[in-house]
C-alpha cells in the first residue's frame, strides 16, 4: 500500500487542475480525457475524467482551496481504516468532510462507465442520496520498497455534519441466512454502537413526519432505479443516528447547514429527538459474470431473500420495499 501521507499530498495536488471554459454535458468526454503528472520520479499519477469530476465538485460546492486544505500534509493514524472483507482502505480528511477509499479496477471502470449519466442525474436530482463522487485517480508506484498500483476515489462523507453519531446501520434489505431475524433486545443495542449494525441486528425503525417519509422514499426509489438501470447491485443504505439539538426542527436544521453542506441528507425524527443521516454507499458493483456464478451457487444453499448477489432488478425491488418498512410515519401501513 502506498504511504498514506504521500497519498494525501497526491490528492491535494490532483485538485489543482482548473478549467477556464464552462463545463457542460455537451463538451465532456470520459474515455479520452485524462491528466498525467508525476508526484515523484517513482510515482506516476493519472487523474481520470478530470473535467467531469470538476463539474461534480462544482455541483457539490467543493472549492479547490477547501479540498486542498482538507488533504495536504494531514495524515493521522486514527483517520486510516481498513475493511478486511473488501480489502479496501479508506481515510478521513482533516475535518471529516471527505473520505478517500481504494477501489478495484473493475469498480473504477464501472464508475467511468456511468459517469456522464451520473453527473446528469445529480444535476436533475440535487437531493440524491447516492454517494457524491468527487475525484478518481490511478496510482502507479515503482522502484524500491513496496510497489503499488491501484485506484483511489474521493467521496463526500455522509456523516460530515453529525456531532455524535451513536448508531450506524449498513442495510441491504436481506434476511439473515438462518431465515429469521435476530432477536436482539433494545437494551443490548449499546453493545453494537462500536461497530456497524447490519440487517440481522436491526431492532428499530426510523420514524419521520409524513412529509419527510414521503420525500425520502420518493428520492430513494429514484436513486435505486438509477442504479438498477446501470446494472448495479450489492449497494447499501447507510443510516447514522445522532441525538438532535434541543428545540431543533426541520427548517432550523436546514438553516444550520453551511454552504458546503446545503445538500446534506439530514432528517429529523418524528418526535424531534433524533437526527438521521442517510446515504447510499458501495454503488460500484455490477452484476457481472462473477456475480452471476456466485448467485447460482449461493441460491442452491440459501433463499434469494438472504443473498446480496442477486439480479439488479430484484435487488432494487427488495431494497425499495425494505426502505418502506424501516422509514415509518403515523400514516404508514407498517405503523399499524
Amino acid at each position: 500500500m502506498i504511504d498514506p501521507t504521500e497519498l494525501a499530498n497526491i490528492l491535494a495536488e490532483a485538485i489543482q487542475i482548473k478549467y477556464e471554459k464552462e463545463v457542460s454535458l455537451e463538451n465532456l468526454q470520459v474515455k479520452e480525457e485524462r491528466h498525467w503528472f508525476l508526484s515523484s520520479s517513482k510515482t506516476e499519477i493519472e487523474i481520470l475524467s478530470p473535467a467531469i469530476f470538476y463539474a461534480l465538485r462544482t455541483l457539490s460546492g467543493v472549492s479547490i482551496a477547501d479540498f486542498r486544505s482538507e488533504w495536504g500534509n494531514l495524515f493521522r493514524e486514527e483517520d486510516l481504516h481498513e475493511r478486511p472483507k473488501s480489502k479496501s482502505v479508506f481515510m478521513l480528511s482533516k475535518t471529516k468532510k471527505y473520505i478517500m477509499k481504494t477501489i478495484s479496477k473493475e469498480e473504477s471502470m464501472n464508475l467511468r462507465r456511468i459517469l456522464l449519466s451520473y453527473l446528469e442525474y445529480c444535476q436533475v436530482n440535487p437531493q440524491t442520496y447516492l454517494n457524491r463522487y468527487l475525484l478518481l485517480v490511478k496510482i502507479h508506484k515503482k522502484g524500491l520498497g513496496t510497489p503499488y498500483k491501484g485506484y483511489v476515489v474521493v467521496v463526500r462523507n455522509i456523516f460530515r455534519k453529525a456531532q455524535d453519531v451513536s448508531e450506524v446501520y449498513d442495510l441491504k434489505g436481506r434476511l439473515p441466512k438462518s431465515g429469521t431475524a435476530s432477536k436482539l433486545p433494545p437494551w443490548k443495542l449499546h453493545s453494537y454502537r462500536s461497530r456497524v449494525i447490519e440487517d440481522k441486528n436491526l431492532v428499530r425503525n426510523f420514524r419521520l413526519s409524513v412529509s419527510s417519509r414521503n420525500e425520502i422514499l420518493s428520492q430513494l426509489r429514484s436513486d435505486f432505479e438509477f442504479l438498477c438501470k446501470h446494472n448495479m447491485m450489492d449497494y447499501s443504505l447507510l443510516v447514522g443516528v445522532a441525538k438532535a439539538s434541543p428545540k431543533k426542527d426541520n427548517s432550523r436544521l436546514k438553516d444550520d447547514l453551511d454552504e458546503f453542506n446545503k445538500l446534506a441528507q439530514v432528517l429529523l425524527s418524528e418526535n424531534g429527538e433524533e437526527e438521521f443521516y442517510v446515504g447510499i454507499i458501495d454503488t460500484l458493483s455490477s452484476y457481472n459474470l462473477k456475480k452471476k456464478i456466485a448467485h447460482l451457487f449461493k441460491s442452491l444453499i440459501w433463499r434469494k431473500e438472504c443473498l446480496s448477489t442477486i439480479p439488479p432488478k430484484d435487488y432494487c425491488e427488495r431494497i425499495i420495499a425494505y426502505s418502506e418498512q424501516i422509514f415509518l410515519s403515523a400514516d404508514s401501513k407498517y405503523s399499524k
